[in-house]
């Protein structure tokens, strides 16, 4: 009795989004062995998002709820700064590359809480349903984060066949996060994160390899419905 073809919902439900991106990069060699390395890049993306589902519906007459979700004017702006300078070098049997430099990102979200309607809706003789407005007040949610790193690497080759990367990252973390209940939630982290790495070419076609690194990564956002939603630890 169910027909997947028809609309159960009307024109209104879209899910729209527009971005674009730019990234410039540019290296210049300084002298013998010497070169630097400047990146910059920018990135954003708006969405509208009007999402109905249908629930608590009767199997046999069709008789059910359908509930609108709109999420409006979510905005995402990312920036990116890197700057670097780095040394080719040769003594004896040891080629080295060492890199020194910083990179900044940034990354602004403001993603309002979603509001929602409801209508009754029947799944095997839908009507087409008019967006219901108005859906609510919007509860802006901004989230603002910045990632400052100072690096280094060393990677040396020894006959070049055995091959020793090192490096270590001191970062400086600051996330402003606003929830849903209006508090503002604010994150701090300075750390030192290491990474070191080796492998030994046995052949052409086979070497061995062993790494270690450690660095702060960011989870997703709390769900929609959680009490700290959209936090992010």
């Amino acid at each position: 009795r169910y027909d997947p073809t028809v609309l159960r919902s009307g024109l209104w439900a879209k899910n729209a989004t527009m971005g674009q991106n730019l990234l410039l990069s540019t290296r210049y060699k300084i002298s013998n062995g010497w070169s630097s390395l400047v990146e910059g890049g920018y990135s954003d993306a708006n969405r509208l998002r009007i999402l109905p589902q249908i629930a608590n519906y009767n199997v046999s007459t069709g008789a059910g709820t359908m509930t609108t979700t709109e999420t409006p004017k979510t905005t995402n702006i990312n920036t990116y700064l890197k700057a670097q300078l780095e040394n080719l070098s040769s003594f004896w049997v040891v080629d080295n590359d060492f890199v020194v430099g910083v990179n900044h990102n940034s990354r602004d979200v403001n993603n309002p809480a979603s509001t929602k309607s409801t209508t009754p809706q029947n799944i095997y003789q839908p009507v087409t349903a008019p967006l219901q407005a108005p859906f609510g007040t919007l509860k802006y949610v901004p989230q603002n984060t910045n990632d400052l790193g100072y690096y280094f690497s060393d990677e040396m080759s020894f006959y070049k066949r055995a091959h020793i990367v090192a490096g270590a990252r001191y970062l400086e973390y600051d996330g402003n996060y606003t929830l849903s209940g209006g508090v503002d939630e604010v994150r701090k982290t300075y750390l030192w994160v290491p990474s070191f790495g080796a492998t030994f070419d046995l052949t052409r076609k086979l070497a061995l390899y062993t790494s270690y690194m450690k660095a702060l990564s960011e989870t997703g956002a709390a769900p929609i419905g959680a009490v700290n939603y959209p936090d992010v630890l």
